[in-house]
């Protein structure tokens, strides 16, 4: 219990910012009313369908709407219709920062979902609370073994499993490939930032449908993105909390972007997806997760590819994984297990990422007929499982530390736009990423102590 009150007082820091709400109030409610670990919250309301009358109902709350979300409810009703004892009802609850607000206003309130999507830059924060419960004990050791290693690891601390990934994803390099052809590049994407500025070079005398010329490359001012690009020349946001993002290889790969944008003027950053889909952009940087909201909407053939490698080939894994509440009763707990178990059944994991377009994760989904059927179809949805080999978990500085979202995307825009010295603005960003993770500093110890 020393612990605990240790990191409440500790919290008291602040922990808001990126992951919304998530940061302030709940290390208070952690451990629920009374103080007891398991048994504190009671469940949201649920309502369930005469057809699955007197079961035991597990509450999930999810952020995904569209054609993910209706993947979602399929993916339910299945598992709904493969058992006899448990009910899933899975209740959206809008995006991620939504979902993240109403976690806290329901567990001061001393109402908790069983199982809730929480995404990657927010985990790490309802971990420092306390909030999320080890899983070691309600997924087997065999599930565990059949997901991705980098995944899993991530939201591991001391050994303890906290988060099991489901909507996982990374950046790809999208091109267009009639617009190659017509420039005369390779049906590829280029195998290294350097080869792609000479081909930026060639792509930038072609003109658009606009007549102007074409853009070699957009990409928003995203933190998740770049981070892919500072460890292909080899940087890092930080190593632990120590922030590094004015260093070495993150510096260097700062000023090719900045160069790309500014001073050749080749790309466009952050012109929206549209523009891509319309061939007025050559390539663009997005997520695994795109692609089939890509090439539903493109004019012309696409291409997918690795991200390109500098120094190194390395890119972060995004996206959000499953947790459960740590005050929810243990037999919910036991029931929020089977149902991951059943998300992470190959047949499932490739069913999921086939309607969702997020990464399978589990190797063998990529050997199941249905996923084999679509590769030979379109070879693209084999690029983001092939490239997971160089995937990795973001800097702590980024996914332990709230607020980080806004500051990197806020200084990669100035680099992405500005004629500042890029060293100047890294600097400027180091200073307000350092002070901002030291502020949780002692939390963060305090987790990976094991305290």
């Amino acid at each position: 219990m020393t612990a605990s009150l240790d990191r409440r007082r500790l919290l008291q820091l602040g922990l808001g910012g990126a992951a919304g709400a998530l940061g302030l109030g709940l290390a208070s409610c952690a451990r629920g009313p009374g103080g007891s670990k398991e048994g504190s919250f009671k469940q949201p309301r649920v309502n369930i369908p005469d057809q699955y009358s007197g079961r035991k109902p597990v509450i999930a709350w999810s952020a995904f709407g569209g054609g993910s979300g209706e993947a979602m409810a399929e993916i339910a009703t299945m598992f709904n219709d493969s058992q006899t004892d448990i009910f899933l009802d899975v209740q959206f609850q809008g995006s991620y920062g939504d979902i993240g607000q109403k976690l806290v206003a329901s567990m001061q309130s001393g109402v908790a979902p069983d199982m809730v999507i929480v995404a990657e830059d927010s985990q790490g924060q309802l971990q420092m609370q306390e909030v999320a419960s080890p899983l070691n004990e309600f997924v087997s050791p065999e599930t565990i073994n059949r997901l991705n290693k980098v995944m899993i690891d991530q939201w591991t601390v001391n050994g303890q499993i906290y988060q099991i990934p489901f909507a996982r994803s990374t950046p790809v390099f999208y091109y267009n490939r009639d617009l190659y052809a017509k420039i005369g590049l390779p049906d590829r994407g280029p195998e290294t930032w350097t080869e792609f500025l000479d081909w930026a070079e060639e792509i930038h005398k072609f003109k658009n449908p606009q007549g102007d010329p074409t853009p070699a490359l957009t990409s928003t001012n995203s933190g998740w993105y770049f981070q892919a690009f500072i460890w292909e020349w080899g940087g890092k946001y930080s190593d632990g909390l120590d922030v590094m993002v004015n260093q070495g290889g993150a510096v260097e790969a700062a000023q090719y972007f900045n160069d790309l944008y500014v001073k050749h003027g080749y790309g466009a950053a952050n012109v929206g997806q549209d523009s891509f889909n319309n061939g007025f952009v050559a390539s663009g940087i997005y997520s695994t997760a795109s692609l089939a909201t890509i090439e539903g909407a493109a004019k012309d053939r696409i291409g997918a590819a690795f991200i390109p490698a500098e120094k190194e080939r390395a890119v972060p894994t995004g996206g959000s994984g499953w947790t459960v509440p740590i005050g929810i009763e243990r037999t919910n707990k036991e029931a929020a297990g089977q149902v991951m178990e059943f998300f992470a059944q190959a047949e499932n994991a490739a069913y999921w990422t086939l309607r969702s377009g997020y990464v399978p994760i589990t190797e063998d989904a990529t050997e199941t007929d249905i996923f084999k059927n679509q590769v030979a179809k379109n070879p693209n949805y084999q690029v983001a499982p092939d490239q997971l080999e160089y995937a990795r978990g973001t800097d702590p500085a980024r996914s332990f530390v709230p607020g980080s979202g806004d500051i990197l995307d806020t200084y990669i825009g100035l680099i992405y736009a500005s004629d500042e010295p890029v060293q100047s603005v890294l600097d400027r960003m180091a200073t307000k990423l350092q002070r901002a993770a030291d502020n949780v500093r002692p939390a963060y110890d305090l987790l990976m102590s094991g305290g």
